[in-house]
């Protein structure tokens, strides 16, 4: 049984650990606070990862991935090319 990445799980806890570790290294080398703020744009960063662009590209999330996408209006293809069977007299601005 193939069983889905939790992509949400994996996003907060590396997100915690990056929070985390932009305090500690804020508070533990006052003179070079500029990578406390590297590791917050990294946290924040791994959040927008996790959070919204691997769970679309895996198809685990509740949102519709491409490849779901494209099947689905292949299929719309498919059931309206059925349908010309019987009007065989559509006119180009017909839908």
């Amino acid at each position: 049984m193939v069983q889905n990445a939790n992509w949400g799980l994996l996003g907060r806890i590396s997100v915690t650990f990056g929070l985390v570790a932009a305090v500690v290294v804020y508070f533990a080398v006052p003179d070079k606070r500029w990578i406390s703020a590297v590791l917050l744009g990294m946290a924040i960063l791994d959040a927008f990862i996790y959070g919204i662009v691997l769970p679309r590209l895996t198809g685990s999330s509740g949102a519709p991935s491409l490849s779901d996408l494209e099947e689905m209006n292949a299929e719309a293809d498919r059931a309206s090319a059925s349908d010309d069977d019987w009007d065989q007299t559509k006119k180009p601005d017909d839908v």
